[in-house]
């Protein structure tokens, strides 16, 4: 079983929130597979909703529930014990900086829910949930 510990948080242009998350665990001896998430939750609201779907909020709640989460994820494995600390800091700042122009972008929670809805309702469409 994974646990997992927020690092930080990183306010965005966006008004959206950054958060880091640890997930690493030791895998043999002094050797741990060392896990970094960057997740940024999208609340299901009018304000966040594409123009073609300001009418539909009830269904995209429906469907996504009350937020999406976009995640993304570095992994690295085999890694010494005394080298986790330093290596997050690493996978941290190399997220950050590839990330926070694309998450912070005013237009992303729209895009990000409209994409969000359009996989549920395909999802649906094809398995009939």
């Amino acid at each position: 079983m994974t646990t997992e510990r927020l690092l930080c948080q990183h306010p965005l242009k966006s008004g959206l929130t950054l958060e880091f998350w640890d997930r690493s665990r030791p895998v043999a001896g002094d050797r741990w597979q060392v896990v970094l998430e960057a997740r940024l939750a999208v609340a299901v609201t009018q304000a966040h909703l594409p123009e073609n779907l300001q009418a539909d909020l009830d269904d995209v709640s429906r469907m996504l529930g009350p937020q999406a989460v976009f995640s993304k994820e570095e992994v690295r494995h085999f890694v010494a014990a005394a080298a986790v600390p330093q290596l997050l800091q690493e996978l941290q700042a190399m997220l950050l900086k590839s990330l926070q122009n694309y998450l912070g972008h005013p237009a992303f929670p729209a895009k990000f829910i409209g994409k969000k809805f359009a996989e549920a309702r395909e999802q649906q469409r094809r398995y009939g949930r």
